[in-house]
């Protein structure tokens, strides 16, 4: 199953993607579901941002790069105060950094990304596409984004999703475990 998130740096999408971890940590099976970031740039002479976030993937920085600087964004930090931060917490060369904006070096993957959202009618940020067509557009409240997970874990497993001790499945596994490996 897969999930592409995406952005653009803005209020909108640093809510969403708080609202989304907190589903994603609860959900049952999470472990089966792949995330995958995807920048989307509302405005095209705007990009610096995007082009930093595509240093991070390239250099293989965790996901909390992108939550960081997604957060920094929205807390209208200096640029240069921003990149200091990160490469102090990432452990990365800002100077490394600094050479590929100026370069441009990452420009083309943020036009690729825009190109690949417009073909993919991606029309509002943040966006929330998951596996057998379901899709959750603009700031939704957790209960959406759970619903289309939930969809999507169904339509791809055959199965009702459940949860708890309400779960038959929960039953199942607890009656078997209790009878056969005692």
């Amino acid at each position: 199953m897969k999930v592409d998130f995406w952005f653009d740096f803005n209020i909108e999408s640093f809510e969403m993607l708080n609202r989304f971890n907190e589903v994603y940590k609860n959900f049952n099976h999470h472990e089966l579901i792949s995330v995958f970031y995807r920048s989307n740039p509302d405005n095209l002479n705007q990009t610096r941002l995007h082009e930093i976030y595509h240093f991070g993937r390239k250099k293989s920085l965790p996901n909390t790069f992108f939550y960081d600087l997604l957060k920094q964004s929205t807390e209208f930090l200096d640029d240069s105060v921003m990149i200091l931060e990160l490469a102090k917490k990432y452990l990365f060369d800002p100077q490394d950094l600094i050479d590929a904006l100026n370069n441009k070096t990452y420009q083309k993957i943020v036009l690729n990304q825009k190109e690949h959202a417009t073909l993919n009618k991606i029309q509002e940020n943040p966006t929330l596409t998951f596996s057998h067509g379901f899709r959750v557009a603009g700031l939704k409240s957790i209960e959406s984004i759970k619903d289309a997970m939930i969809q999507m874990y169904e339509a791809e497993l055959g199965i009702e999703y459940c949860e708890g001790e309400n779960c038959e499945r929960w039953w199942d596994m607890h009656l078997f475990l209790y009878y056969f490996i005692k």
